[in-house]
C-alpha cells in the first residue's frame, strides 16, 4: 500500500521530480585526458572523433587496411568544378544495335533516321606463324588413324573393328584403342583388356561375375582388441557387446561376429 505522503504528491500538479543539471551531467561526461606530445595535445579537438582528429592531422588512425567504420564522404563545393553536367547531356548516347534514332526538326517533322554502325566481322586469317598458310582440316577417318600407328602396335590396337561378339567397339580415334594381355587368377587365365581413354581393366568385371570371394585379413590392432574379448568373454558375444570398458566402439553383436570371423574364428583368437 502506497504512502499517503507519496499519494499526496503524485495528485499535486506543483510538484515535479529533481532534475540534475546539465554542468553537473557533463562533468560526468568528461573526456579523459589527452596524453601524449605536446603538439598533439595543442592539435587535439574534443568536439571531433580520435580519427578525425588523427587525419586533421596527417596521421594514420589504423593500421589496418580494412578497418571498420566506413570512410567519410569528401564534401566537394558545387562551383568548384565546371559544369560538366550539361555537356554530359549533350552528348548523344550510343544506339544499341537492332535499334535506331528518329530525328525530327523544331516543329516534330522527321527529317531522318539515325541507325547504329554495323560492326565489321573478324578476318579470320588462314596463316599460322611464319606465313604458313593452313591446310585443310585432319581426317579423322579409320583409315587415317591406322596410318599413324605403329606396326609394332596394330598387333593389339583395333580400330573399327569388332574384336568379339561380345564385346562390340565402336570405331574412331582413341574410343576403342585397347590392350589384351593375359592374367592368371585362381588357376585361370584371364584375357584384360585395357581401354586406353579410360585405363579400366575389364578383368575386374569379369572377376566380380565368377563369385570368387576375396578373403579379408584383420589388422594387427583389431586382432589385439579381440583377443582381449574373447580372453575375457569367450564365445559369448552379447556379452562382448555389453562390455562397456573393452567395447568403447559399441560395435553390435553383428559386427562383433563378422569381425571375428575375419580375424580367423575363436580358435585362432584362443590360441594366440
Amino acid at each position: 500500500m502506497a504512502n499517503p505522503r507519496q499519494r499526496r504528491k503524485a495528485r499535486s500538479g506543483s510538484h515535479s521530480a529533481v532534475k540534475q543539471s546539465r554542468r553537473a551531467k557533463k562533468n560526468l561526461r568528461k573526456h579523459p585526458a589527452i596524453k601524449g606530445p605536446k603538439a598533439l595535445q595543442d592539435a587535439w579537438d574534443k568536439k571531433k572523433t580520435v580519427k578525425q582528429n588523427y587525419e586533421a592531422m596527417g596521421l594514420a588512425h589504423s593500421l589496418n587496411p580494412v578497418a571498420q567504420g566506413g570512410t567519410e564522404k569528401i564534401l566537394v563545393a558545387p562551383n568548384s568544378e565546371p559544369n560538366t553536367t550539361s555537356t554530359l547531356v549533350s552528348q548523344p548516347k550510343p544506339i544499341p544495335q537492332g535499334r535506331g534514332r528518329i530525328i525530327r526538326d523544331e516543329n516534330g517533322t522527321v527529317i531522318g533516321i539515325e541507325l547504329p554502325e554495323e560492326p565489321e566481322a573478324p578476318v579470320v586469317s588462314q596463316k599460322g606463324k611464319g606465313g604458313v598458310t593452313w591446310g585443310e582440316a585432319m581426317d579423322d577417318s579409320d583409315e587415317e588413324a591406322e596410318k599413324m600407328i605403329s606396326p609394332e602396335a596394330l598387333s593389339w590396337v583395333k580400330i573399327g573393328k569388332v574384336t568379339s561378339k561380345e564385346e562390340p567397339v565402336q570405331s574412331g580415334l582413341g574410343i576403342n584403342q585397347k590392350k589384351t594381355g593375359k592374367e592368371v587368377v585362381g588357376g585361370t587365365s584371364i584375357t584384360t583388356s585395357y581401354c586406353i581413354r579410360s585405363n579400366r581393366p575389364v578383368a575386374l568385371e569379369k572377376l566380380s561375375a565368377s563369385g570368387v570371394k576375396t578373403q579379408r585379413h584383420a589388422s594387427m590392432h583389431e586382432v589385439v582388441w579381440l583377443k582381449e574379448l574373447v580372453a575375457a568373454h569367450g564365445t559369448d558375444i552379447a556379452a562382448m557387446a555389453h562390455d562397456l570398458k573393452r567395447n568403447v566402439w559399441q560395435k553390435t553383436p553383428g559386427e562383433l561376429k563378422r569381425a571375428i570371423d575375419k580375424a580367423g574364428g575363436f580358435e585362432k583368437l584362443k590360441a594366440a
